[in-house]
């Protein structure tokens, strides 16, 4: 058997630059966004808006889980990221829920852009989130 990129158990080629450099910065937006999202859950109060910010939620979550498995197997470090350290979950209300939906839509857009770069520039098949 011909062993190919696409093979998802085992390939040849290593990840490149510009694979990395997708890996790391769609790590650090999603760790970023899960902090965000994290906060907004606390203090939201329009129930119609908390399924959208609890979907985003999981999706970066997703996200973040996919990178940690790609850079796990290609024995790359895992970047550090923004943690829970990084947000206060009970700080006061600083904007309302109105904000949290343009705040989505903003950061759905900008991630379009992220990820579609990222597809266009991996050399690797086997590496999408």
């Amino acid at each position: 058997m011909v062993e190919t990129i696409n093979d998802e158990n085992q390939h040849k080629t290593r990840l490149t630059a510009p694979e990395i450099a997708n890996l790391w910065s769609l790590y650090q937006s999603d760790s970023m966004v899960i902090c965000v999202y994290k906060y907004m859950l606390q203090i939201v109060e329009d129930t119609s808006i908390r399924p959208i910010l609890e979907l985003s939620l999981r999706l970066a979550e997703v996200h973040i889980s996919k990178i940690k498995e790609y850079l796990t197997q290609e024995k790359f470090p895992i970047p550090h990221g923004f943690t829970d350290a990084d947000v206060d979950l009970s700080a006061p209300r600083l904007f309302s829920d109105d904000l949290f939906l343009s705040y989505t839509y903003i950061m759905s857009v900008n991630g379009m852009a992220g990820y579609a770069a990222a597809l266009a520039t991996n050399l690797r098949r086997d590496i999408f989130v």
